[in-house]
């Protein structure tokens, strides 16, 4: 078994760690502080193909391995670890929408996401089972400082 990188991912490494230390790594701490979100940089990310991993090639994808996903995301953290999120974010509505959605679902997302042009976000919802339901008792029954003057500091108030 062969476990050498491909041309293309070593190609690929060289072409984002030089586009993660010129464009994200001078930036990151800018954006972290200001909460300023690098629409620029997106729009970057999405034409370097970064966005498209995991969506069908039919709608501006090229259904990548997961390493090569793999590896570009731990290139893209070198500079930014926050905009390796999208990276993944992008992979998995991709494949989900790629796989289950609607042509008119399709059409409206996954081009304008795989370019960078769209941020696609996935919500779960989920049945309230017995573990759902005994970690909300909990955090409802979090101790709480008393002010009583006797030095007993932290107690439970149950």
């Amino acid at each position: 078994m062969d476990f050498a990188l491909t041309s293309e991912q070593e190609e690929l490494i060289r072409t984002l760690r030089a586009f993660s230390k010129r464009e994200l790594a001078p930036r990151s701490g800018h954006w972290d502080k200001s909460g300023e979100f690098p629409w620029d940089v997106w729009r970057q990310m999405g034409e370097l193909g970064l966005f498209g991993f995991r969506a069908p090639a039919e709608f501006g994808g090229h259904e990548s391995d997961l390493l090569t996903m793999g590896i570009a995301t731990e290139e893209i953290a070198r500079g930014d670890f926050g905009a390796t999120y999208g990276i993944q974010l992008a992979g998995l509505a991709g494949e989900i929408i790629g796989k289950n959605g609607s042509d008119e679902v399709k059409r409206r997302w996954l081009p304008p996401t795989v370019r960078g042009e769209a941020i696609v976000s996935i919500a779960r919802g989920h049945r309230l089972d017995r573990a759902d339901r005994a970690d909300r008792r909990l955090r409802r029954r979090q101790p709480r400082v008393s002010r009583r003057p006797r030095g007993r500091g932290v107690r439970d108030h149950r």
